[in-house]
């Protein structure tokens, strides 16, 4: 079994083994031991089609399995009769892809829904922060692999820009000027990191032998092939690291995220046949390195994610997502009693838009249910 802290030697020595782990353990399929000895081409091959498999079914609706799945979420009173909101009482756009994955912009203000894509097949999607683009993926969902397009919003346009096929390693990631689009490239062997530059329309490679990017302020954060999570190049966290925070063994899974001025690095506890279940314990690093926070979120996560800043942190079970906010202290774990499929914060952290496959929920910081609209979606982003 990998054992966290391992040392591999220098990662052009260990592609092949390196690469695997560096996609595995995305479900409880996966957590099976590796395998030592000998890599074939061909094995290689199934090692990368299981982690897009994994990987885009922790990008999707539906979500990898959870090794203990948590308890049911507690239903809000009067969830099956919310109204519809009014105009002028929700601010800014909320972004979203129907049941045939054709992109909308919703104007919370008017109640105008625009359809911006006349072509299916946008199911996942990243908004620029100047609303300005929209990077997104045309596989439904990233299987066969293909190409990461961006629409010009402005005029309708839709361009391929990296020109190669996406294997959904990780999501792609905005600078936030607006200047840059960061991806994971893992077509041609081990991930190494992508900069679309948005100006120029020049492609650069910020980091080799790297993926899962993110920004905090300005500098980019990413986690190399060895399990070492990096901002702008320096080390700011590995598994000997989360071992001496949480001062027990573990695996460093989920892959890192950033947002605002902080690294979201997880570990999640590694225990013995028949012990306790594993809990995933995210833990947050300021730019300078230092422990700015924790939260243990009572059982196995399968994806980590920062919103609002990295105020609000959600992750992904077999359950749902769970969102937790960290200035109320509030963890919602469901859509008005229903399993929470996609979540977006409102722009001045105001409220939430919890997506559960069948209607939106609009509800305050705290999960507590003010309106929904009758919307089937799986992917949702709500900008000012």
């Amino acid at each position: 079994m990998f054992l966290p802290g391992r040392a591999f030697g220098p990662p052009w020595k260990n592609r092949r083994s390196v690469f695997a782990i560096f996609t595995r353990l995305q479900s409880s399929a996966e957590t099976s031991a590796l395998r030592e000895g000998a890599r074939t081409a061909a094995a290689v091959a199934v090692v990368a089609v299981v982690a897009v498999a994994a990987v885009a079914d922790a990008f999707r609706g539906g979500h990898p399995q959870a090794h203990t799945p948590p308890p049911p979420p507690r239903r809000h009173s009067g969830a099956g009769t919310l109204p519809r909101p009014p105009r002028g009482v929700l601010r800014g756009s909320l972004w979203y892809a129907d049941a045939g994955c054709h992109l909308h912009r919703l104007d919370l203000v008017t109640g105008r829904d625009r359809t911006l894509t006349p072509t299916n097949g946008h199911c996942r999607f990243w908004v620029s922060p100047d609303r300005r683009f929209v990077a997104m993926h045309t596989g439904r969902p990233f299987i066969p692999p293909e190409p990461i397009e961006l629409l010009n919003v402005a005029t309708g346009r839709v361009t391929a820009p990296f020109q190669r096929p996406d294997l959904a390693f990780a999501p792609p990631v905005w600078s936030p000027d607006s200047r840059t689009l960061v991806a994971c490239d893992g077509d041609r062997g081990p991930p190494d990191l992508r900069a679309y530059h948005v100006g120029s329309g020049a492609i650069t490679t910020p980091a080799t032998f790297a993926c899962f990017p993110g920004y905090v302020g300005a500098r980019l954060a990413y986690r190399d092939l060895d399990s070492v999570t990096r901002l702008a190049g320096r080390k700011i966290a590995d598994a000997g690291t989360l071992t001496d925070v949480l001062r027990q063994g573990i695996y460093q899974e989920p892959a890192p995220a950033a947002a605002g001025n902080l690294v979201a690095v997880s570990g999640t506890t590694v225990t013995p046949a028949g012990g306790p279940a594993p809990i995933t314990t995210v833990v947050l690093f300021d730019a300078a390195g230092h422990v700015a926070g924790s939260w243990d979120t009572g059982a196995i996560a399968d994806s980590v994610a920062l919103l609002a800043g990295g105020r609000v942190i959600v992750v992904s079970r077999r359950a749902g997502l769970v969102v937790d906010d960290r200035r109320t202290r509030a963890v919602v774990a469901s859509a008005a009693g229903r399993p929470i499929v996609s979540a977006a914060v409102a722009p001045g952290a105001t409220g939430l838009a919890l997506a559960d496959g069948h209607r939106i929920v609009f509800t305050d910081m705290r999960g507590r249910p003010r309106f929904a609209l009758p919307i089937r979606t799986g992917w949702i982003q709500w900008t000012p």
